[in-house]
């Protein structure tokens, strides 16, 4: 990791132009979306054992995720095959890459918010999303995932963190990317894009605390994300 950053960042002091509407990158040939909670930390994993480390650019938080949600320009290394990370589409991406297909991960709505949940608590911390349900449960006394999970998706108190899907395919209908994985068959799906990337994807477990565990209340709490189940139900 530390010589990937030291080589990038070598890279950008001599190079430190970045990519954009007028001055798009044609390498790139891979855009990978980590919708959270969707074994994306996993894929990455993959990607990078496949391409090498220094050919898969993570977009996170602090290295452009944002910049690329808004489909502004992005400094990325110029030998660059694949990017992923938290990010959402825009179509300023395709004209940015043009010659880039589009990959995407999905996971059962109901498994995933409990995961995201479970995840956060366990983490907490500073992270915005944990900073959430801080200030509406755990300030409050409430600090278990199962009754955290059924009031956020019941009364829908935190929209934001329950209709993720809603929210991201708004930008990009999910029948327009080359590939939808599912979580709930990763191993099978991990196989047919090791058949699209042409070349081999070796499975990796990074994060993971099982894709559709016990969750208490789940079949109660589907009919409330409907919306959600409509847009990915043809991909689980």
């Amino acid at each position: 990791m530390e010589y990937k950053k030291a080589l990038w960042a070598m890279e950008r002091f001599i190079f430190p132009g970045p990519y954009s509407l007028t001055r798009p990158n044609k390498n790139l040939e891979w855009i990978s979306y980590h919708i959270p909670k969707t074994a994306g930390s996993s894929l990455r994993v993959s990607l990078e054992k496949s391409f090498s480390s220094v050919r898969v650019f993570e977009a996170y938080a602090t290295t452009g995720a944002g910049a690329l949600s808004k489909g502004e320009q992005i400094w990325i290394p110029r030998k660059c095959k694949v990017i992923h990370g938290h990010f959402r589409p825009h179509a300023n991406h395709q004209v940015m890459f043009p010659n880039a297909r589009r990959i995407v991960w999905v996971r059962d709505p109901v498994a995933r918010i409990h995961s995201l949940v479970r995840h956060l608590l366990q983490t907490q911390g500073s992270h915005p999303q944990y900073q959430l349900i801080y200030e509406l449960y755990i300030s409050k006394g409430i600090s278990s995932v199962d009754e955290i999970v059924f009031d956020m998706i019941s009364n829908r108190t935190l929209p934001v963190l329950t209709e993720t899907y809603s929210r991201f395919f708004n930008y990009s209908p999910i029948s327009e990317f080359e590939f939808v994985g599912s979580v709930h068959k990763y191993k099978q799906d991990l196989i047919r894009l090791s058949k699209l990337l042409g070349r081999p994807l070796q499975e990796s477990f990074k994060n993971i605390r099982g894709s559709m565990q016990h969750i208490p209340n789940h079949n109660i709490l589907k009919p409330f994300l409907q919306d959600e189940y409509n847009i990915i139900a043809d991909y689980l």
